[in-house]
């Protein structure tokens, strides 16, 4: 009785105790190859341990500090440690039998929760996760067995969501990873991720993606991330040799810092292809004001076209754009301008277009903006509703306007010469023509009909060859021309 009131008056007097002995239970879990260090500890008494702000340490400095775990539950009662002290606890049940490990929503790497059981030989392991850019809706049941080997390491075969094996090797004391995630009954879509926290806790970690459908898209490329905490968390992570649906696609890189105390993530390095770049900071909190630049230089239209599949429908022109975006994220102010070099947009060739935008998310207006042509210009006005992007109808309120020498209707360009009054319109190889010529500006005799009206068709075959069909009202006149250049 004496030990027992001894016992808990201690743990009220002394709670550092009880931590120590937690993280002497939890050690003694993980093998003796990772120390651990917690924060505070409840419960215990008629149910689990929990232990809160737990890190494990692979050395005696207790800077090398491998993960952080928000929460844990440990299979252990604190009355136990009588019955230990007594000699009344059976050796086997000294250890812990399982312990539960709990992320949370503001866990930067992975949320959801996983509990482990030990044996004399291996880790058995359940648990729902998701990496934590997928949020909270994509945790995906796992289980598996880790198998421990005299190094210390551990064989991994896991079971991610029914659908995917994972294998490979985990090492706890070196602080590394090697894993391959493979589709079950399939021979693509394989990920391979090796990893490593250095001595002066710096993470990085190298993905090879392999035929992987991301977002219904098949992804094959190089991924590399990198992490460090030198008083401020930076970060990197970076993508090359990507093929995106059997297409070469831009890579790209994304690097920052962030800060806790403000809780301001700060976009320093935000590069995609070589002529797109984002620099900025964004409130990691509701409503998410953000202050962002977004600038593009000497961007080969063709290029992106052709990377996104669009190969039959003809692009060209070089761009340039400066965007702002100023406020809660979802309703930011927008401010801009747009300026591509000559070019084609589908069937409309140009010698220039430039748009300034404006507006506050999701709609963006399109104000003083024109497409230059030969021998004319389209105006293009509107708004850009970008919450209807899953309709497919971001750009139904945008309108084109012409200065009554050039106009578009559907795939026709249609343009008017003032001088010979003639109506011009084409469409791929088709050209239709017609014109009401004044022969009284030319010296005839006063029989003659002043006016004639003459109707065109002309349809190129190629550089060398056309055919031509002019019909004249008064004359009766029908002629056909076919030319052949040698």
């Amino acid at each position: 009785m004496i030990a027992l009131g001894g016992v808990g008056f201690f743990y009220m007097r002394e709670p550092l105790w009880v931590s120590k002995l937690a993280e002497e239970k939890v050690t003694q879990f993980m093998g003796e190859r990772l120390r651990v260090e917690i924060g505070q500890v409840s419960g215990g008494v008629f149910g689990d341990m929990t232990l809160q702000d737990v890190a494990f340490i692979s050395g005696a400095d207790k800077k090398d500090k491998v993960f952080r775990i928000e929460r844990m539950e440990i299979s252990y009662r604190l009355w136990w440690v009588l019955l230990e002290k007594l000699g009344m606890m059976p050796e086997q049940e000294k250890g812990l039998k399982y312990i539960g490990v709990y992320f949370s929503k503001s866990n930067p790497f992975v949320r959801g929760f996983l509990k482990l059981y030990s044996y004399p030989d291996r880790f058995e392991l359940f648990g729902s996760i998701s990496p934590a850019v997928f949020g909270d809706e994509e945790k995906r049941g796992v289980k598996g067995v880790f198998t421990r080997r005299d190094d210390g390491r551990y064989d991994c075969d896991l079971l991610w969501d029914g659908k995917t094996s994972v294998t490979g090797t985990l090492d706890p004391s070196g602080r590394k990873i090697d894993l391959g995630f493979v589709p079950v009954g399939q021979k693509k879509g394989i990920v391979k991720i090796k990893g490593a926290i250095e001595e002066n806790n710096d993470l990085s970690v190298y993905s090879r993606l392999d035929k992987v459908d991301l977002f219904g898209a098949e992804i094959i490329g190089d991924l590399w991330l990198s992490y460090r905490d030198p008083g401020m968390p930076v970060f990197m992570f970076k993508a090359e040799n990507l093929v995106v649906n059997k297409l070469p696609f831009w890579g790209f890189v994304l690097g920052g810092h962030f800060s806790p105390d403000d809780k301001e993530l700060y976009l320093d390095n935000v590069k995609w292809g070589p002529a797109v770049t984002l620099l900025g900071k964004v409130k990691m909190a509701e409503p998410y004001p953000a202050q962002l630049r977004l600038a593009v230089t000497d961007l080969d239209i063709h290029e992106m076209a052709a990377m996104f599949g669009n190969t039959t429908i003809p692009y060209a022109g070089r761009a340039e754009a400066e965007v702002g975006f100023d406020g809660p994220i979802a309703a930011a102010d927008v401010k801009g301008r747009i300026y591509i070099g000559e070019g084609v947009l589908d069937t409309m060739e140009f010698r220039s277009v430039f748009a300034t935008l404006e507006g506050k998310l999701p709609v963006v207006r399109i104000a003083d903006s024109r497409v230059l042509k030969e021998g004319g210009y389209i105006l293009i006005s509107g708004e850009m509703d970008f919450s209807r992007y899953r309709e497919n109808k971001i750009f139904e309120d945008v309108t084109f306007d012409t200065d009554n020498k050039v106009a578009v209707w559907e795939d026709w360009q249609i343009s008017k010469e003032d001088e010979d009054n003639v109506v011009e319109a084409k469409r791929d190889n088709v050209i239709i023509t017609t014109s009401t010529e004044d022969d009284t500006l030319r010296k005839k005799s006063v029989t003659e009909d002043p006016i004639q009206k003459e109707l065109g068709f002309s349809y190129k075959i190629d550089k060398a060859s056309s055919i031509k069909i002019e019909t004249k009202e008064d004359d009766d006149f029908f002629g056909l021309e076919h030319k052949i250049q040698f």
